[in-house]
């Protein structure tokens, strides 16, 4: 199976767009990814694939280091080829500044679209492209600095998650990486400095928009994922992470058919 693992590529294209979500409009993003390497990375896509494309040169000395590379188009004319590899749960992250920590993290986004571009010597380019729904502002407007650079990234696949698309009353895993990357669009709003924040200010970031939820659903007596996404204009799994934190803090109560939560605690 396709997949990267740390590895420095071009982001050649960032493509920001709206999805309609029943009758509400979401924030959504394309990722065109691009990177050239040794074909031997055809064999992630299928254990035939190299050899359908590629040859050994029967005069060639022999690679002692890799005595199956191939390095001779069999069909030099054929352009690019279009590979129908559909992968709809995968963990895509980015890392910059050399960092081994994430800076960017995508879970439960679509990797699809792939091409190659088999080139004489036994290299390939091979582009492929990343979907997000409802991703963090303050990721996108990063992704958009990146475009046309070189990045380190590593993308995996994943397993469905076991309650997607139920509603507002299933409860999507959350993945810390999400609450880590929150250098939140409020603070975005707030200051100008777009570097990466450090895992005391991601916590802290986190624990004033907690209190800050906290206050609004007291006063509102009522609590929902959709309530709280709107209202922090956040991410879905982080508007999930907030409410069963106040569930654990005995503030709001489970969520019930309809994704609505009666809240518990009332200010003293």
């Amino acid at each position: 199976m396709f997949s990267l693992n740390k590895e420095s590529l071009r982001l050649a294209d960032v493509n920001p767009r709206k999805e309609i979500h029943g009758d509400e409009k979401v924030l959504a993003v394309d990722l065109k990814l691009e990177f050239e390497t040794s074909n031997a990375v055809l064999l992630k896509f299928s254990p035939t694939l190299r050899d359908a494309l590629y040859t050994q040169d029967p005069g060639a000395t022999i690679d002692m280091i890799d005595p199956s590379h191939a390095p001779t188009l069999r069909n030099p004319q054929m352009g690019e080829i279009k590979w129908a590899l559909e992968m709809p749960f995968v963990r895509f992250s980015v890392f910059v500044d050399g960092s081994n920590d994430e800076d960017i993290a995508f879970i439960a986004a679509k990797c699809n679209n792939f091409r190659f571009t088999c080139k004489e010597g036994g290299t390939v380019i091979v582009t492929c492209r990343v979907q997000k729904s409802e991703p963090l502002e303050v990721d996108v407007t990063k992704l958009l600095f990146l475009m046309d650079k070189q990045i380190k990234v590593s993308l995996e696949a994943e397993d469905e998650p076991e309650d997607y698309g139920d509603g507002e009353e299933g409860k999507a895993e959350f993945q810390q990486g999400e609450v880590d990357l929150l250098t939140s669009s409020q603070a975005g709003d707030e200051n100008s400095d777009t570097g990466p924040a450090s895992e005391t200010e991601s916590a802290d970031q986190y624990d004033a928009l907690y209190a800050k939820a906290v206050a609004f659903v007291r006063e509102l007596n009522k609590a929902s994922i959709s309530i709280v996404k709107r209202e922090l204009k956040i991410d879905a799994l982080v508007a999930t992470r907030i409410l069963d934190q106040m569930e654990e803090d005995g503030i709001v109560g489970p969520a019930a058919g309809n994704g609505l939560r009666d809240v518990i605690a009332v200010p003293a």
